[in-house]
Order: C-alpha cells, then sequence, then structure tokens
C-alpha cells in the first residue's frame, strides 16, 4: 500500500498529483498509530490534515486537536475539518493559532503529539516542550522533517539532550524521531 491509496478520499487538489504520494510516510504513520494507539493525540502543523488523519486511521483515536496558524495554505484547517466530518470519526478540535505564541496546551493525559509546525531550532524546540507539559506517562512524542530538515533536527537533538532522552529514527522520506517520555528528567 502506498500513501496514495492510504489517503485516496482526502487529498486535497493542491497535492493530487504528486509523486510523494507514491511513498510511505503517512502508512508510516499508520503504523504508528496501530502501535502506541493513542486515545489523544495532539498535532502542531496541520495543513491539510493527513498525518493526523493517518495516525487517527491507526489508532481510532477518541480526541484529535491540531494547531496550524495557515501560514503556508490558508484555508487548510478548514479543508481538514470538513474531510474530519465527512468520516464521522473522532471528537476534532483544529485551532488556527501560532504555537510559539503558546506557554502551555489547555489538556493534559495526552498519548502522543505529533511536532511539525515550525521548522526553527526554537520552533522545535518549544513545541516540544509543550508536548512535554500535556503528555500523559508514557506518552510519545513525533518529530517530523528531522533528516529533511538541518533546524528541525538540531532543535529535537537540543530538546533530547536537555531532557536526556535517545529518540528513535524512523526513516521516512524526510525522517521522523519518536521521542520516549517514560525515561528522561
Amino acid at each position: 500500500m502506498t500513501d496514495r491509496e492510504l489517503l485516496f478520499n482526502i487529498v486535497h487538489q493542491l497535492d493530487a498529483g504528486g509523486d510523494w504520494l507514491d511513498g510511505d510516510k503517512y502508512l508510516t504513520y499508520y503504523w504508528l498509530g496501530r502501535m502506541f494507539r493513542p486515545k489523544i493525540i495532539v498535532e502542531f502543523g496541520v495543513r491539510f490534515g493527513y498525518s493526523l488523519y493517518a495516525l487517527w486511521l491507526g489508532s481510532q483515536a477518541e480526541l484529535l486537536v491540531g494547531y496550524d496558524n495557515e501560514h503556508d495554505h490558508p484555508g487548510s484547517s478548514d479543508y481538514a475539518l470538513k474531510m474530519f466530518k465527512k468520516i464521522k470519526g473522532p471528537d476534532v478540535s483544529l485551532r488556527n493559532q501560532d504555537t510559539q505564541q503558546l506557554q502551555a496546551l489547555p489538556y493534559r493525559n495526552v498519548d502522543l503529539v505529533h511536532v511539525d509546525a515550525w521548522h526553527t531550532v526554537d520552533g522545535v524546540i518549544h513545541e516540544c516542550r509543550l508536548a512535554k507539559g500535556c503528555l500523559s506517562p508514557g506518552g510519545i512524542i513525533l518529530v517530523d522533517d528531522v533528516t529533511g530538515n538541518e533546524s528541525v533536527r538540531s532543535g529535537a537533538n537540543e530538546f533530547c539532550q536537555l531532557w536526556g532522552v535517545t529518540p528513535v529514527l524512523v526513516p521516512t522520506v524526510s525522517g521522523l524521531y519518536i521521542i520516549p517520555t517514560a525515561v528522561g528528567k
């Protein structure tokens, strides 16, 4: 199965002809959802909702929360919300908000946080700290683009070093870190 087959009914017209759909990045999210079985998922950087959808499809999570300031694609959160309403899945809350302006999240006991918004060193560190503050015991942080973007990798590595954990690299097309929280400071 490819990402195109997994996402066939939700792909936005801007992405419909993309070669990247022939890969397995979102299929990896699906399998991570199945493996970790989160009940509550928070995502920073929702865009059109593909990774959040794939995580939900694998996990059948009960609550999905997404943050995106729509800097890259105005209206993308509306598209993602409409897509989630069509599938009549979980409770979904998508917020058009800049994560860098947040000091904390209003959620607790989150099982999985996906970091994929600000692709700067400080942005990634800030979002990982937000994630750490809302996670359940044993919760997981995923950080996308760690092999595709030096700033993202540096920010994620710095956060892991400060926290005292070693991330696990999943070799997707852009690299994905799994940051365990059962250990660390």
